[in-house]
């Protein structure tokens, strides 16, 4: 046997020992008697719940709003999955629960569409129109919100734990946005028959646009991430907790 062979089994067994132990110290964080260790789990599982929340609502689409002389298309939010858990701490109500209260954030939500409008004037017995084509951009100031639920823990007779999550509640106000209408095509007349720029005009649209949508968007973030604590922390921490 040459010296390559009998080194392999040896590195198999040393690549074994290093994940082994690298499992041992994941669980070990997720340990009951370990407070400190426990809230960085259970942070970390938080955060590995993104992609729970993008698979529902990232990107968010949004009904498009047609009227006679503007139409807003195409609607999407993005970033609802890209939250930051800023603080997370844990206590214990009661011998089988976790209270888990956390600080989240979104710093990067923005809203992407296409947007087109028309206008005309009367001469003599013609229309004379115009429109312009769009494609604005939202951008929503850093939103900070909150999470709040309770871990409930039960053993089972062989010794088989299982979390489940309970009384959910995030809390989001969505910041103050930017819009940038960025309009394509020649703008010069259709601004003389608007009276007023192209670009006003579609960034006003926008922004009544968001507006309008805006709690639809907080409500859904709210129940993606409700999902997320159910389908994809409490599972994933029935794996990891120890007593």
């Amino acid at each position: 046997m040459t010296s390559t062979m009998r080194a392999a089994p040896l590195l198999l067994l040393g690549l074994a020992a290093l994940l082994a132990a690298g499992d041992a110290q994941g669980t070990a964080n997720c340990d009951l008697g370990d407070p400190a260790g426990l809230r960085d789990c259970v942070k970390q599982l938080l955060i590995e719940a993104r992609p729970t929340v993008a698979k529902k609502v990232d990107p968010l689409r949004l009904p498009d709003q047609i009227e006679k002389n503007t139409k807003l298309t195409n609607i999407k939010v993005y970033g609802i999955s890209g939250y930051s858990v800023d603080r997370l701490s844990v206590s214990f109500p009661s011998a089988e629960q976790m209270a888990v209260s956390a600080t989240i954030s979104w710093p990067h939500i923005k809203g992407k569409l296409d947007g087109w409008a028309r206008r005309c004037i009367d001469i003599w017995i013609t229309d004379l129109c115009a429109s312009a084509s769009a494609k604005p951009e939202i951008t929503v100031g850093r939103t900070v919100g909150s999470l709040t639920t309770t871990l409930n823990v039960h053993v089972g007779g062989d010794g088989r734990i299982t979390v489940t999550a309970s009384g959910t509640r995030v809390s989001l106000n969505l910041a103050s946005i930017r819009v940038k209408s960025n309009v394509s095509g020649v703008t010069g007349f259709f601004n003389r028959v608007f009276g007023d720029p192209a670009s006003n005009y579609l960034t006003k649209k926008a922004k009544s646009l968001w507006s309008k949508h805006k709690s639809t968007i907080e409500r859904k973030a709210r129940d993606a991430l409700d999902s997320a604590v159910k389908e994809r922390l409490a599972v994933h921490l029935s794996r990891l907790l120890k007593l």
